[in-house]
């Protein structure tokens, strides 16, 4: 089934186009395999993982959306006004970087249950070193995005682990 991305649309289901994917594909230097079934899925997840895992700025610019984006935003992003009836080209690329992920086999929304090392405790004769395991329950974090829609978000992620909330101005 072809990908609906229609901007604002009750059933979008993705930012970007499976052409414009692929045109990135290439221009990456990345090597697609399996068919335009297989890639359709993996921007669905993409565009999901971004919908479900990040509090945007503003507001969506309307409720019958089913995406995240288009959003009305009053402050400036990078100095700019983002106009409330288009999707930032930042949110479109990391929705590729994301399926290129996916399409790796890398589970978008996998839970890591192996715990990530903040602290650690290590002696050596006289000398010592503490460390200290965060929650078991974080999510995988995709810094090839991070830096890409940081302006768009306000730094806090939904389910974003033990002990963490979300804050909406």
């Amino acid at each position: 089934m072809a990908l609906d991305t229609t901007i604002g649309g009750a059933a979008a289901d993705s930012y970007g186009t499976l052409a414009a994917f692929e045109a990135y594909a290439s221009t990456m230097g990345w090597t697609l395999t399996g068919g335009a079934a297989d890639h359709n899925a993996v921007m669905r997840r993409a565009a999901l993982y971004l919908d479900r895992n990040y509090i945007w700025i503003g507001g969506k610019a309307t409720q019958a959306a089913a995406r995240q984006w288009p959003r009305n935003i009053s402050e400036l992003v990078d100095g700019f006004a983002v106009p409330g009836n288009s999707i930032p080209m930042p949110i479109i690329y990391a929705q590729f970087e994301l399926a290129w992920i996916a399409h790796g086999g890398t589970d978008l929304f996998a839970t890591v249950t192996t715990g990530a090392i903040s602290k650690a405790k290590v002696k050596v004769d006289v000398i010592e070193e503490s460390f200290e395991y965060k929650s078991p329950k974080e999510h995988p974090l995709f810094t090839s995005i991070e830096g890409m829609i940081a302006p768009y978000h306000t730094g806090n992620r939904l389910g974003g682990g033990f002990g963490s909330i979300g804050l909406v101005r």
